[in-house]
């Protein structure tokens, strides 16, 4: 009995001394304000193993995200990384699936300068989505020299992140350690935000930039579109 109370003690603490497992992200599409605090855009994007990230991994249509369409998520900035905004919520959206990828469309809440800087920060295309999902949960396979996501819950995390989207032959699936490491010279949010009499980016600007704004547009034509973009 007491070799078994001694065993189990000891397994109890060598896990206490354990580091957890890290939480996965991985980097989405663009993000395109659509007005009033409404964004959409990309969570995952589909490839192929011709088309792998840097760490050869890549998502299909066939991977499974544990997702019915409608599903809500959860969004943050930064992965809650953010020494001003933490890990507070800053919106929610719903997501499905089409032949792309993971599209979400998501109300920002706007609550104060640090939630419509994020805003801001969408508009000015300054912004890219991203997905975490808990390691434990995610699989892969081999598939012609990559490694093919086969599991992928989503939902949780839906980030918006200060890395502009650059496409998955650009990034890769990363640990919340190694983001936290690369993102170490991001500015903070707080850093952001405009100075004293110096003027934000205003909706008729963005608009009169990019020509008819996004807001105008059916959310089947910017799906299209961002098809197209990284």
């Amino acid at each position: 009995m007491t070799d078994t109370t001694t065993s189990t003690l000891d397994i109890i603490e060598e896990l206490a001394n354990t580091e957890p497992l890290d939480k996965l992200i991985t980097f989405g599409g663009a993000i395109k304000a659509l007005g009033n605090g409404k964004v959409g855009g990309y969570l995952v994007k589909f490839t192929g193993a011709d088309k792998p990230d840097l760490e050869r991994d890549f998502f299909t249509k066939d991977t499974d995200f544990d997702l019915e369409d409608g599903d809500r998520a959860t969004v943050y900035y930064h992965h809650g990384l953010d020494e001003t905004l933490g890990n507070r919520k800053i919106g929610s959206g719903n997501m499905k699936k089409n032949d792309i990828g993971i599209w979400i469309q998501a109300q920002l809440s706007l609550r104060d300068e640090y939630e419509r800087a994020v805003y801001e920060m969408a508009k000015a295309q300054k912004v890219g989505w991203s997905s975490g999902s808990l390691p434990w949960l995610v699989a892969r396979e081999p598939v012609d020299g990559a490694q093919w996501v086969k599991t992928w819950p989503i939902g949780k995390d839906a980030s918006i992140t200060p890395l502009p989207a650059a496409g998955p032959e650009l990034t890769s699936v990363l640990t919340l350690k190694a983001y936290k490491q690369m993102a170490e010279n991001f500015p903070s949010l707080k850093a952001l935000l405009p100075k004293d009499g110096q003027e934000t980016i205003s909706e008729d600007a963005t608009a009169a930039e990019g020509g008819a704004s996004d807001e105008d547009k059916s959310l089947d034509t910017l799906e299209k579109e961002m098809a197209e973009d990284k």
